[in-house]
């Protein structure tokens, strides 16, 4: 049993929601208070009716803005005495040690504490009582694992079952391995349209995310592919990890399976053998890298791994992958070339774009920026791969450069920390604004206040060249603002032609057909000097992201995407993703310098993102 274990609100509150005995909150008066992140390290002032009249456990909504770094919550609360208390936002089923000492600590100060199920808008108040409560049970479960602790130690281990079920594993990947036969596409896709749909059902298979998901890429690439093959398709349906109900083969037999590969499953291909069902597969590169070169392990059972994916891709009838560094890796281990296709990510220029003049005034206005402010935006996951050490070191000297920058934060991960700590260290709370992790369409909302965007990242990669395709990337052309980017790998390809920080030194700089500035990957220097000038010229930002938004209309729209999905089936040709195989010069890849037209790679495994 976990110290936060997975599911919604504490049990009792569960129970009440369950039994419908959870109460409204009155509207009596109108409280403000501080709500303050899971992780403690971000918060906000919100202003809700009927707080102070609250008892027991209530269902309440509450509209939260964007929230801002604060690594000393307790202390913020001191100074605000305008405050009624605080409210502990909840990832987890009850709340951890660490919440629960933060909670004593404001009780100490005179004030209210609730905590917070945002999912189940389940407020619960905490006082003396409530606490003494959730420490016991936290001292039972935690009791509870360091028993089990010493009774694993002290006493005979249960056999364990991984190498039963790894051999099983071995055999049934030995044989589809050996009899993989891909699955042709009866008359192709037979160029559908609204009129003239894909006969039969499409099955698309996402079996990697066992949680809710609600933004991110790669939540992101999954429904925009899903929702424009459903447009192509009769019938359409989606089958995720936490519900895979039973195929039909027999009254409604799929007309093809589309998967984004997961790790260690290869259940979509053996139901594509053996039931004669053609068989796209989208491999955005292997888990297998990613957990070597960011997790600095290996996986357990990693053979096991390689040769499911292996036995995946020569199974599938199309390979759909979003670089040609991934191309690459597969065809090194004699995957089949002529049935990958290098498809790289895309964005919704309908959903990613430039608000109106009213609109954004108006968003600027609730997130705190004015009119005159230069907003620059991030959005991700604060991954090992996004350059966040850059950006770290980049904003405080950006901020002392350029007086008008400000920074808009959105999303959070494992190396938020880093730039939090740079943040307050330079005391910069008042000009970056952190929005937290927020679901997919406020965080396109969200963008659509910033003047300029920044993607830095850095490959970090052990084993493997960089092989991504930012989902990122492309919201960010489509949002029509300046961008600055890494020249890595994909990134620099599809943002060519660019400027490069050289230029800016050119008398006569003049924006062409140029789509964004680019820079070394891990050049401090260079990434901060690209940003101040965008900063200060405004109508080069502005010229640079019209082209870039152009580019995805015509080129990097999911519609597009899966129209190049679609050809690859049918036999018949589309215009396919523009390459920069015509772009002069060379490409700076991590300081050193290689061929742009690299032939051959001497990478073992792919990896995604």
């Amino acid at each position: 049993m976990d110290e936060a274990g997975n599911g919604g609100p504490a049990h009792g509150l569960e129970r009440d929601h369950q039994s419908h005995q959870a109460s409204r909150v009155t509207i009596a008066s109108v409280d403000s208070c501080l709500y303050v992140a899971s992780n403690l390290g971000a918060a906000t002032t919100v202003t809700e009716a009927g707080l102070s009249d609250t008892t027991e456990r209530h269902r309440l909504t509450i509209r939260l803005g964007p929230l801002t770094t604060c690594l000393d919550p307790l202390g913020e609360i001191g100074r605000r005495r305008d405050l009624l208390g605080v409210i502990v936002g909840m990832e987890r089923g009850w709340p951890g040690s660490s919440h629960l000492r933060f909670a004593s600590a404001v009780l100490k100060q005179k004030r209210r504490v609730w905590f917070y199920w945002p999912s189940e808008q389940a407020l619960e108040c905490v006082d003396a009582d409530m606490l003494r409560s959730y420490w016991r049970l936290w001292g039972v479960c935690t009791a509870d694992r360091l028993k089990r602790r010493v009774s694993g130690l002290v006493s005979p281990r249960e056999p364990d079952a991984g190498p039963e079920i790894a051999d099983r594993c071995t055999i049934a990947l030995r044989r589809l391995y050996g009899d993989a036969t891909p699955v042709p596409f009866p008359n192709g896709l037979c160029q559908p349209s609204g009129g003239h749909p894909i006969r039969g059902t499409g099955v698309y298979l996402r079996t990697d995310y066992w949680v809710q998901l609600t933004s991110g890429g790669s939540y992101g690439h999954t429904c925009y592919v899903a929702r424009e093959l459903a447009a192509l398709t009769e019938q359409f349906t989606c089958l995720m990890a936490s519900h895979f109900p039973m195929l039909d083969v027999g009254m409604n037999r799929p007309a093809y399976i589309y998967e984004r590969l997961c790790l260690g499953n290869f259940a979509a291909a053996l139901v594509s053998l053996e039931l004669g069902i053609p068989y796209i597969l989208e491999y955005n590169g292997s888990e297998i890298s990613m957990s070597r070169s960011f997790n600095g392990t290996s996986l357990e059972y990693e053979r096991i791994f390689i040769r499911a994916e292996e036995a995946a891709c020569r199974q599938a009838t199309v390979i759909s992958v979003v670089s040609d560094v991934l191309k690459e890796s597969l065809v090194a281990r004699k995957i089949d070339p002529r049935k990958i296709l290098v498809n790289p990510n895309g964005a919704d220029p309908r959903r990613y774009a430039p608000p109106s003049d009213d609109a954004r005034h108006a968003l600027r206005s609730e997130l705190g920026f004015a009119d005159e402010d230069r907003v620059i935006g991030f959005s991700g996951t604060f991954g090992g791969w996004h350059g966040i050490d850059v950006l770290a070191q980049a904003i405080p000297t950006i901020c002392a450069r350029a007086p008008k920058a400000r920074f808009l934060l959105i999303g959070d991960g494992s190396h938020k920390p880093m730039l939090d700590e740079a943040v307050a260290g330079s005391h910069l709370q008042d000009r970056v604004l952190s929005a937290g992790r927020v679901p997919q369409d406020e965080g396109a909302r969200l963008l659509g206040a910033c003047d300029i965007y920044v993607s830095p990242h850095n490959s970090h990669m052990v084993d493997s060249r960089f092989f991504g395709s930012p989902t990122k990337l492309f919201e960010y052309m489509a949002m029509g603002g300046g961008i600055v980017s890494s020249d890595l790998e994909q990134l620099g390809e599809v943002l060519s032609p660019a400027l490069r920080v050289s230029d800016f030194a050119k008398p006569d700089l003049h924006v062409g057909p140029e789509r964004a500035v680019l820079c070394t990957p891990g050049n401090v220097n260079e990434f901060v000097t690209a940003v101040v000038v965008l900063v200060d010229q405004p109508d080069v930002a502005r010229a640079l992201g019209r082209n870039a938004r152009q580019a995805v209309v015509d080129s990097y729209s999911w519609t597009r995407h899966v129209e190049r999905n679609r050809s690859r089936t049918s036999g018949t040709t589309t215009r396919s993703a523009p390459t920069t195989s015509g772009r002069p010069g060379l490409t700076r890849v991590n300081g050193s310098r290689r061929s742009k037209h690299t032939g051959t790679a001497n990478t073992r495994l792919g990896c995604r993102r």
